[in-house]
């Protein structure tokens, strides 16, 4: 069985979702509606599928098993009502709603439709933080007691280039980027035990035009398995990624900028020439394997080519077909969303409605 599959959205993220269906053999790509028609068709002659303007008419028409929503975030809920309506299950790039509220309304959506929903987020798909998460559940550090993130590099509130998502929020680019080191840390930390268990401070090195403009960010809370979780985001000119996992065998260290991962337990300490040594080693594999990309054949050339929104794509197919959890349930977006919140409320800024505000590309 292959799921017949279509994607609303005709910006670069719908791409990314357009080529990975194509790619992925549990999937048969069908359509593209874009509200932009003429968008639209140029997609569906792109990819050899049909092109509407309307999301009733696609419904109407297809007979879909699977739709992703690349629209902007004010519309997710509306369209994943829709979607689930007529059975069909729905991957929704992140943000998953505007409001915690919403987000909320879509989990009980979800509930409804047995867990057929989930969040697409390619950053939680990189390989180096699957690798940490399988170095994880091998149980090699033994049981998870802390993770700490600190994710130096970020643009500044008043940077130019957004990407695909404009905001109106008091952290301008800045909190555009915020989802990602949050969703790393839920990923690999776990849930907030209750809204009540997050902290957040926040911090400008500088200010620009009205209002308040954030341009660092500490947040904080406990999981109900009692695993301290942190982050912290500072804006700067130099990248420094790192996460920290902490059980109570070893520690795992995660760098998300060279895109290595090391176990440091009794017999490897940080400090040591055989560490260092290791680190290089993995750098050294690491460019070597890049340039062993660009000299070998074709099948080389499409693993060079594979995103992370491909392996997640794959991931859900197969869960769909086979009645399994979705890898990134909408819980995880309503969280990130309530973390989000605890930052805006930890500014000096005038109190906002909790809204994200964040568009991605045009439907």
């Amino acid at each position: 069985m292959t799921l017949e599959s279509a994607v609303v959205g005709g910006g670069v993220v719908s791409g990314k979702h357009l080529s990975g269906l194509q790619n992925c053999p549990e999937t048969d790509l069908v359509a593209v509606c874009n509200s932009d028609e003429s968008r639209a068709r140029r997609l569906a002659m792109e990819y050899d599928v049909e092109a509407y303007a309307d999301v009733e008419a696609l419904l109407a028409r297809e007979t879909l098993d699977w739709l992703h929503l690349c629209t902007p975030v004010r519309s997710h809920l509306r369209l994943a009502e829709m979607a689930l309506d007529d059975g069909i299950a729905v991957l929704i790039e992140a943000p998953v709603t505007p409001s915690v509220g919403e987000a909320k309304s879509l989990e009980r959506l979800a509930r409804d439709s047995e867990g057929r929903v989930a969040i697409a987020h390619s950053h939680s798909f990189e390989p180096v933080l699957q690798e940490a998460a399988a170095v994880l559940d091998d149980g090699r550090i033994g049981s998870l007691r802390a993770v700490e993130l600190c994710y130096a590099g970020a643009g500044f509130a008043d940077g130019v280039g957004c990407g695909a998502w404009s905001t109106d929020e008091s952290g301008g680019k800045f909190e555009t980027g915020l989802l990602d080191p949050i969703h790393a840390v839920l990923q690999l930390g776990g849930y907030p035990s209750a809204a009540g268990a997050i902290r957040a401070g926040t911090a400008a090195k500088r200010r620009h035009g009205q209002g308040f403009e954030y341009d660092g960010v500490q947040f904080s809370y406990t999981t109900a398995d009692d695993v301290l979780c942190s982050g912290t985001v500072v804006a700067s000119s130099v990248p420094h990624r790192t996460i920290q996992l902490h059980g109570d065998r070893g520690t795992l260290d995660i760098d998300l900028l060279t895109e290595s991962v090391t176990v440091l337990d009794g017999e490897r300490q940080p400090d040591t020439e055989e560490g260092t040594l290791d680190l290089i080693g993995r750098v050294r594999d690491a460019i070597g394997t890049a340039l062993s990309w660009e000299q070998t054949d074709s099948d080389c050339a499409t693993q060079r080519e594979r995103s992370p929104w491909d392996d997640q794509i794959e991931r859900d197919a197969r869960a769909i077909e086979s009645g399994e959890a979705l890898s990134i349930p909408v819980v995880g977006g309503t969280w990130a969303l309530q973390i989000m919140d605890a930052i805006r409320t930890a500014t000096d800024g005038p109190a906002d409605d909790g809204r994200m505000q964040l568009e991605t590309d045009p439907a």
